[in-house]
């Protein structure tokens, strides 16, 4: 029920804000979503091998190859125009929400130093990413980390019940794919790390970005199950 007012929250986050004018909304983090340049960046990082790590996630590199179209579905129809550009909180997390103590009803989101300009998808798909997953986010065992479907039909229909009006047909049908993509991101980024040496996420031990990629690509496999039955791909 906490997720679904969370839903609920964010879903009014975005609609409230939907008149601002986007331009003048600046970023805080340059192509923090940019999920393109993510893998432009990932690939240099496979290239340079600056930590000596590449042999050992070989695997989870080939992984991410294999879905490089990933990478420009978002960000490619934002350049052409298909999409619009929306304010995007950039960090929906349950936690970044307040609820009441006595009702569990959300009142409001907070921490809102990461606000930029940019898709719905990418808050919506980070939601899902973030809140749908039964395990940790630095999980080792991989048998623990299932994609949550009951969950994401909560947030999802919560989220369209405010926001059905506002959406573009293109939102609409881009939705489902979202959280894919976001969590293929976050692929990316931890095995950058990773293969840099540890120089953007905190760790606490020798291999952590290595196991964060990992539960990350185990959970965009179990997303894609979900969605090879439900939709198919795009």
């Amino acid at each position: 029920e906490q997720f679904r007012e969370a839903a609920l929250s964010y879903a009014a986050f975005q609609k409230y804000l939907s008149d601002i004018d986007i331009n003048t909304i600046k970023d805080t983090i340059t192509d923090f979503h940019n999920t393109v340049k993510r893998l432009e960046k990932f690939r240099l990082a496979v290239d340079g091998d600056s930590a000596r790590r590449a042999a050992k996630c070989s695997e989870l590199i080939s992984f991410v190859n294999e879905r490089a179209a990933y990478s420009d579905i978002i960000v490619a129809r934002l350049e052409k125009g298909e999409l619009p550009y929306r304010v995007t909180h950039n960090d929906t997390k349950i936690n970044n929400v307040l609820f009441d103590e006595k009702t569990d009803k959300g009142l409001c989101v907070i921490d809102l130093d990461t606000i930029m300009r940019g898709s719905m998808l990418y808050d919506f798909g980070d939601a899902i990413r973030y809140g749908c997953n039964t395990a940790k986010e630095d999980e080792k065992d991989l048998d623990k980390i299932v994609f949550d479907k009951e969950k994401y039909e909560a947030y999802e229909s919560a989220y369209i019940e405010v926001l059905g009006n506002t959406m573009t047909a293109k939102e609409r049908e881009l939705l489902r794919i979202a959280p894919l993509i976001m969590t293929y991101e976050l692929v990316i980024r931890f095995l950058t790390d990773y293969l840099e040496g540890d120089v953007y996420f905190k760790t606490h031990y020798a291999d952590h970005n290595y196991y964060r990629a990992r539960c990350q690509a185990k959970l965009l496999s179990e997303m894609e199950k979900w969605r090879d039955n439900k939709v198919g791909i795009l």
